[in-house]
């Protein structure tokens, strides 16, 4: 199979697996809303901000580490196991250690963010983030072997089970503890199979390499990481509980925030993984053209997806927040409709595809400071925010910090690369969805019938002008379709 089919087998089913992924996420999150209500989702998602803080504590950055290093060794399984027997010797001890550190500081950790409540199920929530760091580094793994169809069916299971066994427990009249209990009879069952997947990639007997290289490339990348946690919402999240804004608010906020980025990941997570092992081989190989076609494809992909979807939800967001959560949590809209409008910039600017062509690049030290600078500015925001404003505050100060850093990211990246930013293709997406939006405004939404058919004839307005603008060059339409004939005789007509 050529590199190309390779690629485009891979992300087809990445992104699959992200499309499902983010949709089930979705599904949890309106059942824990609507089961635990607004303060008890706020209550949760300080919770959740918790795993994930531990989880990263205990990666060091390996997940990057294995998406750059293990397509390079792909062909010498000796090393690929040497590789990976040591990170999961790390992983396992940095796991234990900081079980008990969170299980006997729970205490301190719960009054940090005046969440008492939360003292004992954080506790168990404790052994959960060891299956948390298991799964990171098998989906790594998964994906920098290009064996995303697996990855699909694993990473599906899972949430699926997770959103059976909270909803049975909601059912009951059961809450939090029991939920996360829940969580780890499932990713239990699951591990399993996931190691049984991987086990061949490690099996083969090992044969030395230099770690120290691959574990300071981790190293950097997990600074990076802890960076990005400053710059995004649990970051937030932990400023709030400790300014005192109201659990019901910090429940507007994280509903707003995830929503924001399931419309950006539902549509263009699958390029995740898959380009940065992509852009990987192009370096080895020193084809830079190659990485900077791989940008200029990859934004406009990004664009094509994320402007149209992004203007028809902001748009109606009044509407569409109410039906699906219900009316209890029409607050959120705001907070939406703001944090959308920072995050839309950062698409059309690249986003993370300039992060994955600078670590390639090898230049991870300088998005360490990059993230730095602008993580201090979200610090600083933050702080003089929040007790003033609450959720918009915290809204607004990560906005300002995440549209900087990547715009100091995307200045980098054009040293590096000769790119041609897709101007034209901009203003014709951007045109398809002001018309959409138009429709939209003139069409009533009552209930979840009228924002249906909204919706359909949205869609059908955007595409109609896209027929008649032409966005795809006869160049883009040739390659598409070299990698899948049916989206590029598809594309044809556009």
């Amino acid at each position: 199979m050529s590199f190309l089919k390779r690629i485009s087998n891979a992300f087809f089913w990445n992104h699959l697996n992200r499309i499902t992924g983010y949709l089930l996420d979705f599904v949890l999150s309106i059942v824990l809303a609507r089961g635990l209500g607004d303060y008890g989702f706020g209550l949760y998602s300080e919770l959740i901000n918790f795993v994930f803080l531990f989880s990263l504590m205990c990666s060091l950055g390996i997940d990057q580490a294995i998406n750059v290093y293990i397509p390079r060794y792909a062909n010498q399984p000796g090393i690929v196991s040497h590789l990976l027997r040591k990170t999961f010797l790390i992983l396992a001890i940095e796991s234990i250690s900081v079980v008990f550190l969170i299980y006997f500081s729970s205490g301190v950790l719960s009054q940090f963010i005046n969440s008492p409540e939360l003292a004992s199920i954080i506790k168990i929530a404790a052994f959960y983030i060891v299956f948390h760091n298991f799964f990171l580094i098998g989906e790594t793994i998964l994906i920098s072997f290009y064996a995303t169809k697996v990855l699909f069916s694993l990473n599906n299971s899972l949430k699926a089970l997770f959103i059976v066994s909270t909803w049975f427990f909601l059912n009951q009249g059961l809450g939090l503890k029991e939920i996360i209990l829940g969580y780890i009879a499932v990713s239990t069952f699951i591990s399993i199979f996931y190691f049984i997947k991987f086990y061949h990639y490690i099996k083969p007997s090992p044969k030395k390499s230099d770690y120290a290289q691959f574990f300071r490339f981790g190293l950097v990348t997990w600074l990076t990481k802890f960076l990005n946690y400053v710059l995004g919402r649990y970051f937030d999240i932990l400023l709030m509980g400790y300014f005192l804004v109201p659990k019901n608010e910090i429940g507007y906020y994280n509903i707003a925030f995830s929503a924001v980025l399931a419309l950006f990941y539902f549509f263009t997570s699958g390029f995740g993984g898959i380009m940065m092992a992509a852009f990987a081989e192009f370096e080895q190989k020193g084809e830079k053209s190659k990485m900077a076609e791989g940008w200029q494809k990859v934004t406009e992909v990004c664009i094509f997806f994320s402007i149209p979807v992004f203007s028809y939800v902001l748009f109606n967001a009044k509407h569409i927040i109410p039906i699906i959560y219900s009316e209890t949590y029409s607050s959120s809209v705001p907070l939406l409709c703001t944090f959308g409008v920072f995050y839309l910039v950062t698409i059309i600017i690249g986003g993370g595809t300039n992060t994955a062509i600078l670590y390639t690049l090898h230049k991870e030290k300088t998005v360490l400071v990059l993230r730095t600078i602008m993580g201090l500015l979200n610090v600083v925001l933050d702080i003089i925010l929040i007790p003033h404003y609450g959720a918009m505050g915290a809204i607004i100060a990560t906005g300002i910090a995440t549209v900087g850093i990547y715009s100091l990211e995307f200045n980098y990246v054009l040293r590096f690369l000769s790119i041609k930013f897709p101007f034209r293709f901009l203003f014709k997406i951007i045109t398809a969805s002001l018309l959409s939006v138009l429709v939209s405004w003139i069409l009533p939404i009552s209930q979840i019938t009228g924002l249906f058919v909204n919706l359909i004839f949205s869609v059908l307005t955007f595409f109609i002008t896209l027929y008649f603008l032409k966005p795809f060059s006869a160049a883009d339409k040739a390659q598409i379709m070299t990698i899948n004939r049916f989206l590029g005789r598809l594309l044809y007509y556009f």
